[in-house]
C-alpha cells in the first residue's frame, strides 16, 4: 500500500472519531447547555451513543465513497473537507433546526478557493453556483410565503445551497433541489413514526440538501452527461 493511501486512511479515521464530538459540542453550544470542547470529546452520555455511532458510520461511508473516486490527491482532501463540514451541519440541523453561519460561510469561502485552485470547477462557475444557490431557495421560500403566509424554510438552507453551489456550480442546482426534496420526503416518512412530530411539524431540510450536494459532487457530472445524452 502506498504511503499516500495509508495517510488518507489515517486521516479519515481520525476525522471519523473527531466529528461526533464536534457535533455534540456544536449542538450544546447552540442549546442552553454549554460544554467545553474537551468535555465533548471525553464525556458521552448513554442516550447519545447511537447518535454518535450514526455520525461515525456516516463519516466512514463518506470517506470510502470519496476514496473510490478517480481524483487527484488535492481533490480527495478537498472532497473530504466538503463532506465532513456537511456531516457536522446535517447532524446539528437534525437536532436544533439551525445551520450555523460559522460553518456555512467558511464552506462558501473554501468552495471559491477550491475553484480558484482549479480542482473541480472554474471560479466563474463557483460564483454563479453560489449566487443561484442562494437565490433559487430564496425565490422558492418567497413564493411559499406569498401562497401560505408562512416561510417554508430558514435562511440557513439558502446559505447551505449557496455553499454547495460554490463547490459544484450552477448546472447541478436543479438536480440538487429535486433530489433534496425527494430525500427530505423519504427521511420524513422513515423518521416520523418514531418521533413526536405531527403532520404539520417542521422538517430539517439541511440533511437532505447536504446529502444531495455530496452526491452531486461525486456523481453529478456523470448523471448530467447521461441525462443529456438521452436528448442529444
Amino acid at each position: 500500500m502506498e504511503a499516500a493511501s495509508i495517510f488518507y486512511i489515517f486521516f479519515a479515521l481520525c476525522c471519523s472519531f473527531a466529528l461526533p464530538a464536534l457535533v455534540i459540542y456544536g449542538i450544546n453550544y447552540y442549546s442552553e447547555e454549554k460544554i467545553s470542547l474537551k468535555r465533548a470529546f471525553k464525556n458521552t452520555r448513554a442516550h447519545e451513543k447511537p447518535f454518535l455511532a450514526l455520525i461515525f458510520a456516516t463519516t466512514i461511508l463518506g470517506s470510502i465513497a470519496i476514496a473510490l473516486q478517480p481524483y487527484s490527491p488535492g481533490q480527495h482532501y478537498a472532497a473530504l473537507l466538503f463532506a465532513y463540514v456537511l456531516i457536522v451541519l446535517s447532524f446539528i440541523d437534525s437536532k436544533l433546526y439551525i445551520l450555523p453561519d460559522f460553518l456555512t460561510f467558511p464552506l462558501i469561502a473554501t468552495g471559491l478557493l477550491v475553484a480558484l485552485l482549479g480542482l473541480f470547477i472554474p471560479l466563474l462557475q463557483a460564483f454563479l453556483g453560489m449566487f443561484f444557490g442562494y437565490s433559487s431557495l430564496w425565490l422558492i421560500n418567497r413564493s411559499f410565503l406569498l401562497l401560505r403566509n408562512k416561510e417554508g424554510m430558514g435562511q440557513g438552507d439558502f446559505k447551505l445551497l449557496a455553499a454547495i453551489g460554490a463547490w459544484v456550480g450552477p448546472m447541478q442546482l436543479p438536480l440538487i433541489i429535486f433530489a433534496a426534496a425527494l430525500i427530505g420526503l423519504l427521511m420524513a416518512a422513515v423518521t416520523r413514526p418514531f418521533s413526536r412530530a405531527t403532520l404539520g411539524s417542521a422538517i430539517p431540510f439541511g440533511p437532505a440538501l447536504a446529502l444531495a450536494g455530496f452526491l452531486s459532487l461525486l456523481y453529478g457530472d456523470n448523471f448530467l452527461n447521461w441525462y443529456l445524452s438521452l436528448f442529444l
